[in-house]
Order: structure tokens, then C-alpha cells, then sequence
């Protein structure tokens, strides 16, 4: 008597038959890497596609608790808002609109001081001494604004003439 080969039937077996043997037979385009518009337009369409199940579930649940009589109440018992609610949160959100911009602002204030630490230093090259320890770099604006500011072009015409003393 011929045994019966039972070795491929059960269904975990087929559904990875048939996964090695459609991954054999992919082409091999289908292991690139996609690019960043095809991920970001796949990731917006499922976040529609989610958002439409919601709406069909919760559409769903209306017409379930509509059928069951499961309606609001009357319009004589009309629900106040949550008051309460409503204030803690919208105080919530002026906290933290005031903690963003108070982080901005120490964030800037840190950024400016810096700069300008950067240009209050004493004026020093690599492997030389400092000659005089008053001496400082002064911002463009305070430099140009100064009684003995060049232009760039009198100091190259300086230069050319040979007058730098």
C-alpha cells in the first residue's frame, strides 16, 4: 500500500511554502529602499484610512445605542458645560505657552551673552602674550561708528600707497 505524503498539508506549512516561493520569484526591485515621499504618503494614507474606521465604528455605536434606546435625555435636562474642565484646561495651556516662552527667551538671552563674551575677550593671537590686557574687540557696529573707523576701500587704498603708519 502507497502511504499518503501528509507533509505539506497543513496550513502553516502552504502559507510558508508559499512565502519562500513568491520571495524566490520577486523581482528584485522590491527589496529597494523606498523613498521618504512614498513612506510619508503611505503613512498619511493609513492615517486616513484609521480615522475613517473610527468614524465608521463610532457611526456605528450611535445607531447600536439609537436602536436600543439608548437616546439623551430630553431637552428639559439640558447638561451644563464642564466649567471646571474648561478653565483648568485652557490654564493649562497659558502655563505652558508662558513656559515656552520662557525657555525661549532664557535660551536667546544665553545665546546673546555668549556671542557678545566672544567679542568683549582680549584681543590674542595663537603663541603670542598679551601686550596690554585693556585692549578689547569691539562689535562692527561700535567699530564703524567709531571717530577713527576705515572703510574697506580707504584701507586698501592705504595699503597701496604704502601709508600704514
Amino acid at each position: 500500500m502507497i502511504q499518503k505524503c501528509t507533509r505539506f498539508h497543513t496550513p502553516v506549512s502552504r502559507l510558508s511554502l508559499a512565502v519562500l516561493f513568491s520571495s524566490v520569484l520577486a523581482p528584485a526591485a522590491a527589496w529597494a529602499i523606498p523613498s521618504p515621499e512614498l513612506v510619508i504618503g503611505s503613512v498619511s494614507s493609513l492615517s486616513q484610512v484609521l480615522a475613517v474606521g473610527v468614524a465608521m465604528v463610532s457611526g456605528l455605536g450611535a445607531v447600536v445605542a439609537a436602536k436600543l434606546g439608548l437616546q439623551p435625555k430630553g431637552k428639559a435636562e439640558a447638561k451644563r458645560y464642564p466649567i471646571k474642565l474648561i478653565t483648568g484646561l485652557l490654564l493649562a495651556a497659558l502655563a505652558l505657552a508662558m513656559l515656552n516662552y520662557w525657555q525661549f527667551t532664557t535660551q536667546r538671552a544665553a545665546e546673546q551673552a555668549r556671542l557678545q563674551a566672544t567679542l568683549m575677550r582680549p584681543a590674542q593671537f595663537d603663541g603670542t602674550k598679551i601686550k596690554d590686557a585693556t585692549l578689547k574687540e569691539t562689535s562692527f557696529s561700535r567699530q564703524s561708528d567709531h571717530p577713527l573707523a576705515m572703510s574697506t576701500a580707504d584701507a586698501a587704498a592705504a595699503l597701496d600707497d604704502g601709508q600704514t603708519l
